[in-house]
């Protein structure tokens, strides 16, 4: 399963991409400069469990040698997203895995 994250109409890059269903591992994929991402639950680019999702995106941190603060050594701009967006309790995204199809599955991070 792949696609695409959009904020403003401008691709989100260096974010983490998780889908969350009832009894099953959450699927996880990482966006690369465009935008993109592909999602892995069992094992690489598997995609996620049909059913329903919530989604989140989450900007990826890179964390000092102490594990707690940001690395300094490695700046990056952060992504835009809304805070809404970062959290499996308050996302507004929403997505349908269906079984044997390609799921390509686009998300608009849209202020809601």
């Amino acid at each position: 399963m792949t696609g695409a994250v959009l904020h403003k109409g401008k691709p989100v890059p260096l974010a983490r991409v998780m889908f969350l269903t009832v009894g099953a591992p959450v699927a996880v994929g990482l966006t690369d400069d465009t935008g993109h991402y592909s999602l892995s639950t069992f094992r690489d680019g598997d995609g996620a469990v049909p059913g329903p999702h919530r989604v989140t995106v989450q900007p990826i941190v890179r964390l000092a040698a102490d594990g707690e603060t940001p690395d300094p050594s490695t700046p990056f701009d952060r992504p835009d997203i809304p805070l809404a967006c970062q959290n499996f309790a308050t996302t507004p995204l929403r997505v349908e895995v269906v079984a044997g199809t390609p799921n390509s599955i686009d998300l608009d991070l849209k202020e809601r």
